[in-house]
C-alpha cells in the first residue's frame, strides 16, 4: 500500500475515533444502534440518499468538519453521494461508523433523532454498497514469508517422525516480531544472517543426534545409597539418612529453590545417545497424612502425590535449578504406604539426565521448615538452632511431606522395532539404502518442500551428495550432510508460491500448505497433497470437503491453540506473572496452564459443535478443573478431583463469569501481574474484543498510576486525566470498557474491594493530596507488623533470617511466632478459597490498619496536647477494625452513546446484546489474518462482509466463520 492510501485508511475518525482498522467495524453496528438488516441489503445509492447523506451532513458535521476546522484531520465540506473515489469511501465508513457507535455527533452538540440518524446511515449504506466494482482499491497481497519458529519445530516433528521438544531447537534463534500478536504475518517474520546460522545449526544438530548413531548398544545403570542433593540439603541428609535416599520436597520454580529437583549426582554425564530409555524408580510419598497445620504447605491434601520427570543437563546450569528445556516426560501418582517401583520409557538428548519434580508438592519446603520448628519445636528431642532451618530432626522424628526414591535404574538406548521412528519417517521402512540413497534424498526432498522437485531441486540434491562421496565420506554421512542442505534451502524454510505473479488465484500446492499451515501449523498431509496433485483442491467445494476433515483431525489443535494465543495474547500470559505471596495458587497450582486451557476448550466446544461465536461474549458455561473451579469459587471446587480433568459447569446466574471475559486468562493477560488499569484492561476489549485500535496516547501525557493506595481512586486520577482535552476524547471511549473488569484482580480473582494502603509503606503522592487522609496514614504504618493480613506480600525473602525481625518491631514477645503461621493461612485462602472472602482482599487488609478518628473522640479539645500520645495509644487498642477502609471498587460506567451498566454482569450482558456483530466482524478479520499470514486492507471489506452475511444466515456458528474464511477468496488468493 502506498504511503498516501495508508495514511488515509489511518487518520482517525471524527477527531479522535480509532485509528487504523476502523473501517473494520462498518455498518454491521447496526445492531448496536438498534437496527435490523444487513450492509448489502440496503439500496443503492439514489437521489434521494444523495440528499439525505448532504442534508443530515451539513447539520450534524460541517460545524467540526468543514475546510476551516478540519478536526480529526476530516474535511466533509465537499462529502457526497456517490462515492467517486477511494477516500471518500473511507470517509463514508468513518461516518457510519461513529454514526452506529453514536460517539459523533459529540454530546455537547446538536443530536439528531432517532429517525434522522438512521436515515443517515441508511443512506450512506447505500452509497458503499453502490462503490463496490466501481472504484479501485488494492486488495492485499501476502508477501512471501518464512516459517514462523513454532511451525519451523512442527514441521521437523512431522519430518522426523516424533517429538524434538527434548531439543529446544530454537531457543538461541531471534524473538519472534510479531503484529498484532500474530507471530506468522510475513512482513513481520524477518530473516537475518544470525538466523540463517541458527537454522544450519538446528539442521546439523536435529539430523546427527536423531540419525547419526544408528545401532548404538544398550548400557544398564543402578543407583542406590549414595544421593547427593545440593549443599543447603546436603549436610541434613547425610546426618538424617547418610545419602540413601533422593528426595524432592516442593513443587518445581519455587522462590527459594530447595529441593524442586532430585537429580543422580553420580549420572550428571547423563545417557550417552540420544534415544529412548527404560527408567524404574522404586519410590514413595511421604507423609500426606501429616499431622501439621495443611496451610503451612499451601497444598491439597486430598489428592495423591505425583511425580514426573523431566531431563535436565549440568552443562546447560545449575541442575537442581529450572532450565529451558524441560519437558514433562512421564509422570506418575504415588503410594502413601510403601515403596513401589514405577517404570517410565523417556527420551533423552545425549549428555541429558532424567531429574523428578514434585508437581502438586509444597509450596516452598524452606519456608514450611521455618513454621514446622517454630510451631512444633517441642515435638522433636533435639530442638531445631535458632535459625530455624534445619530439618534434620524433621526428617528423622517428624512429618515432612516429601517424595522419597530410593532406587533408580536406567537401560538404554532401546532399540525400536524396524527402525527408530526418525529413520523410517526420513529414509522410509527399511531405513537408509545405499543403493537407493538419492531415490531417498528426493522422496524427502518433496516432503520437506511440500510439493513435486523441480530438475533444479534434484540437480542441487545430487551435486551435494556426490561431492560428499568424493570427499571420501561414508554413504551414509553423505546422505545425512545432504539432509542438512534440504533443511536449510529456502524452499523447506519459505512458502515459496509457485503460482506464477501474473495469476492471483494460488495453485494447488500452494493452496495446500497455506491450508495445512492455517490449521495444522504443519505440512500437509498425503490425502491433501493428492488432492493437490488432481487439481481438485483449488474446487471450493473440494476445499471445504479438506477443511472439515483437517478440523476434526486432533493436529487441529495447532490451531486453536496458535490462534488464541494471538487473538487473545495469551502468549504472554505468565510474561508479568504476580508477586508470589499476593497470589501463591497462580504458582503452586500452575494456573496458567488452567487458564488457557479454558479458552482452548470453549473454542474446541463452539468450533466442534458449530456454536454461536455470540457464546464468546456472554455464556452461561465454561470449562473447568479443580484448580479453575476454586479460583473462581463454584460449586465445582468441592466435587471434582484433579483426575477428572477439564469439565464443561453451568454459569447459569452466575454475576461473576461468563464468556471470554469473566476467564481468569484474558484477566490476567490484561494486567501486568501487579495491579490492574481499566485504561489497560479497556484497550485490550477494545483491540481483541471489538477490534478497534485506539490511537497511541501523546508522548507528553504522563502514564496513569493505576495502582490504589488509599488518598485517590484510579477512578478519580482517570477523571483527572480526561479533563484535559488532549485525552479526554478517547478515555470516554476506553475507559468504560475497562471499569467492569476492576472486579477482577490481576489475576483474575473476583474482589469487591481494592487492597487496603499498606501498612508499612503508605504511598507519598496520594498522601500529599487529600487533606482529611495524612493523620490515618501513619497509624496504618506501625500495626499492621503486628497483623498477619498484610504479612504475605513481605514473607518471600524473611525465610533466610526467622520471621522474628518483623515481629519485635512491634510486639516482641507475644507475636513472633504466630505471625508467620497466620501469613501462610491467609494467603492459602487466597488461592483455595475464592468464594469466601478472597475477592475482599482489600477487605481482610484493612481490618488490620487502625483509623485514627474514633480513638481521639472521647477528647476532642486538647488537640495540641494529645498529639504526642494518640501514637503510643493505639497500639493495644482495638482500633483495628476502624481502620483505613480498602477503597470499594465501582465496576459502572457509561458508553459515549449513553448506555450504562452497574457492574460486571450488565457490561457483559450488553456486549453480548449489542456489540455481537462487531465482534464477529472483528473475529472474521483475525482469522483471515492468522490464515493468510497477512494484515487485511480496505480492499477486503466486502467479502468480509460477504463472509459475515453467511455466519449470520447460520446462526453465527464458529465453524461455520472457519470454514468459510478457509475457503473465501481472499484465502485462495496471492
Amino acid at each position: 500500500m502506498a504511503d498516501s492510501e495508508r495514511a488515509a485508511d489511518d487518520t482517525t475518525g471524527f477527531g479522535s475515533g480509532p485509528k487504523r482498522g476502523e473501517w473494520r467495524i462498518l455498518t454491521g453496528l447496526a445492531v448496536a444502534a438498534g437496527w435490523a438488516g444487513s450492509f448489502f441489503a440496503a439500496p443503492v445509492a439514489s437521489a434521494d440518499d444523495a440528499q439525505i447523506a448532504f442534508d443530515f451532513i451539513g447539520k450534524y458535521c460541517l460545524e467540526c468538519h468543514d475546510s476551516l476546522s478540519q478536526k480529526g484531520d476530516r474535511d466533509f465540506e465537499s462529502f457526497e453521494l456517490p462515492l467517486k473515489s477511494k477516500d471518500d469511501l473511507v470517509d463514508a465508513r468513518d461516518i457510519v461508523d461513529q454514526l452506529l457507535l453514536r460517539e459523533m455527533p459529540p454530546k455537547k452538540a446538536a443530536q439528531p433523532s432517532p429517525e434522522e440518524r438512521a436515515a443517515a446511515v441508511q443512506a450512506l449504506h447505500g452509497g458503499i454498497a453502490a462503490t463496490r466494482g466501481k472504484i479501485e482499491i488494492p486488495a492485499g497481497r501476502t508477501v512471501m514469508r518464512r516459517l514462523s519458529n513454532r511451525e519451523y519445530e512442527n514441521t521437523l516433528e512431522v519430518l522426523f517422525g516424533r517429538s524434538l521438544a527434548t531439543m529446544g531447537l530454537t531457543l538461541d534463534f531471534p524473538q519472534e516480531n510479531t503484529t498484532e500478536h500474530m507471530d506468522n504475518i510475513g512482513d513481520s517474520l524477518v530473516t537475518s544472517g544470525f538466523l540463517l546460522d541458527q537454522y544450519f545449526q538446528a539442521a546439523s544438530r536435529l539430523v546427527e543426534s536423531r540419525l547419526g548413531h544408528p545401532g548404538t548398544p544398550a548400557k544398564s545403570w543402578d543407583f542406590k545409597d549414595h544421593f547427593l542433593q545440593p549443599e543447603e540439603l546436603a549436610g541434613a541428609h547425610k546426618k538424617a539418612f547418610n545419602y540413601r535416599y533422593l528426595c524432592v520436597y516442593e513443587q518445581p520454580d519455587t522462590d527459594t529453590r530447595q529441593g524442586s529437583y532430585g537429580y543422580i549426582n553420580d549420572f550428571l554425564e547423563g545417557v550417552p545417545v540420544s534415544g529412548l530409555y527404560d527408567l524404574e524408580v522404586l519410590v514413595q510419598g511421604m507423609h500426606r497424612d501429616t499431622h501439621y497445620d495443611p496451610t503451612i504447605f499451601g497444598i491439597d491434601f486430598s489428592e495423591p502425590f505425583e511425580m514426573a520427570i523431566v531431563p535436565g543437563d549440568a552443562r546447560k546450569g545449575h541442575i537442581h535449578y529450572p532450565q529451558k528445556v524441560e519437558p514433562i516426560l512421564g509422570r506418575t501418582i504415588l503410594p502413601d504406604d510403601k515403596a513401589e517401583w514405577k517404570k517410565f520409557r523417556v527420551y533423552l538428548e545425549a549428555g541429558q539426565t532424567p531429574r523428578f519434580i514434585f508437581p502438586n508438592g509444597p509450596y516452598e519446603s524452606r519456608a514450611s521448615v521455618i513454621q514446622i520448628n517454630q510451631r512444633y519445636k517441642d515435638e522433636f528431642k533435639n530442638p531445631p538452632s535458632s535459625s530455624g532451618v534445619d530439618r534434620a530432626h524433621i526428617l528423622t522424628e517428624g512429618e515432612l511431606p516429601h517424595i522419597r526414591i530410593s532406587e533408580v535404574k536406567i537401560h538404554g538406548p532401546i532399540a525400536e522395532e524396524g527402525g527408530s521412528k526418525e529413520e523410517i519417517a526420513v529414509f522410509g521402512e527399511g531405513g537408509f539404502q545405499e543403493n537407493r540413497a538419492l531415490e531417498q534424498l528426493y522422496a524427502f526432498g518433496e516432503k520437506a518442500f511440500r510439493r513435486p522437485l523441480i530438475d533444479t531441486d534434484k540437480q542441487h540434491i545430487e551435486a551435494l551428495y556426490r561431492k560428499r562421496l568424493e570427499e571420501k565420506a561414508a554413504p551414509r554421512q553423505a546422505a545425512l550432510d545432504t539432509l542438512k542442505l534440504i533443511l536449510c534451502s529456502p524452499s523447506f524454510l519459505y512458502l515459496a508460491e509457485s503460482t506464477p505473479e501474473n495469476e492471483s488465484q494460488l495453485r494447488p500446492y500452494d493452496l495446500a500448505s497455506r491450508l495445512s499451515y492455517a490449521l495444522w501449523a504443519g505440512p500437509p498431509d498425503e490425502t491433501l497433497l493428492a488432492s493437490a496433485a488432481s487439481g481438485a483442491l483449488t474446487d471450493p467445494k473440494e476445499l471445504k470437503a479438506q477443511t472439515l476433515r483437517m478440523l476434526k483431525d486432533p493436529r487441529s489443535m495447532a490451531f486453536v491453540s496458535a490462534f488464541l494465543d494471538s487473538w487473545l495474547d495469551l502468549r504472554d500470559l505468565g510474561s508479568q506473572p504476580p508477586p508470589r505471596k499476593s497470589a501463591p495458587a497462580y504458582y503452586a497450582e500452575n494456573l496458567p496452564k488452567s487458564m488457557k486451557e479454558e479458552a482452548r476448550l470453549m473454542f474446541r466446544h463452539l468450533l466442534d459443535e458449530n456454536g454461536p461465536v455470540s457464546d464468546f461474549l456472554g455464556a452461561d458455561y465454561t470449562f473447568v478443573d479443580k484448580k479453575l473451579a476454586k479460583l473462581y469459587g463454584l460449586p465445582e471446587k468441592d466435587k471434582l478431583r484433579l483426575a477428572d480433568g477439564f469439565q464443561r459447569v453451568s454459569l447459569q446466574g452466575n454475576a461473576q463469569r461468563g464468556g471470554l471475559l469473566g476467564m481468569a486468562g484474558v484477566l490476567t493477560v490484561s494486567a501486568n501481574g501487579v495491579d490492574t488499569s481499566p485504561v489497560t484492561r479497556g484497550v485490550w476489549v477494545m483491540q481483541n474484543i471489538l477490534g478497534i485500535h485506539p490511537p497511541a496516547p501523546p508522548a507528553s501525557v504522563p502514564k496513569i498510576e493505576s495502582d490504589v493506595r488509599g488518598a485517590t481512586t484510579i477512578r478519580e486520577r482517570l477523571a483527572k486525566h480526561a479533563a484535559d482535552k488532549t485525552c479526554q476524547e478517547c478515555h470516554r471511549k476506553i475507559d468504560p470498557l475497562g471499569f467492569a473488569l476492576e472486579s477482577f484482580d490481576p489475576v483474575g480473582r473476583w474482589r469487591t474491594h481494592y487492597p487496603a494502603p499498606k501498612g508499612g509503606a503508605p504511598a507519598p503522592k496520594p498522601a500529599a493530596k487529600p487533606m482529611p487522609k495524612p493523620e490515618p496514614e501513619p497509624k496504618a504504618k506501625e500495626t499492621p507488623k503486628t497483623d498477619s493480613p498484610p504479612k504475605p506480600k513481605q514473607e518471600a525473602k524473611p525465610e533466610a533470617t526467622p520471621k522474628a525481625d518483623k515481629p519485635p518491631e512491634k510486639k516482641p514477645e507475644p507475636k513472633p511466632e504466630k505471625a508467620p503461621v497466620q501469613q501462610v493461612k491467609n494467603d492459602t485462602k487466597l488461592a483455595t478459597a475464592p468464594d469466601k472472602k478472597q475477592q475482599d482482599t482489600g477487605d481482610q487488609e484493612s481490618q488490620s490498619v487502625p483509623e485514627a478518628k474514633p480513638k481521639p473522640e472521647p477528647k476532642p479539645e486538647p488537640k495540641p496536647e494529645p498529639k504526642p500520645e494518640p501514637k503510643p495509644e493505639p497500639k493495644p487498642v482495638a482500633a483495628k477494625p476502624q481502620g483505613p477502609v480498602a477503597p470499594k471498587v465501582d465496576a459502572s460506567g457509561e458508553f459515549p452513546s449513553g448506555e450504562t451498566y452497574t457492574d460486571f454482569a450488565g457490561f457483559r450482558d450488553y456486549l453480548a446484546e449489542n456489540r455481537e456483530e462487531l465482534f464477529a466482524r472483528g473475529l472474521i478479520e483475525k482469522l483471515l489474518m492468522y490464515a493468510t499470514g497477512r494484515e487485511m486492507t480496505p480492499g477486503d471489506f466486502y467479502e468480509i462482509e460477504d463472509i459475515l452475511e453467511k455466519v449470520k444466515a447460520d446462526h453465527g456458528g464458529l465453524q461455520t466463520m472457519v470454514v468459510e474464511v478457509m475457503t473465501s477468496e481472499i484465502f485462495r488468493s496471492r
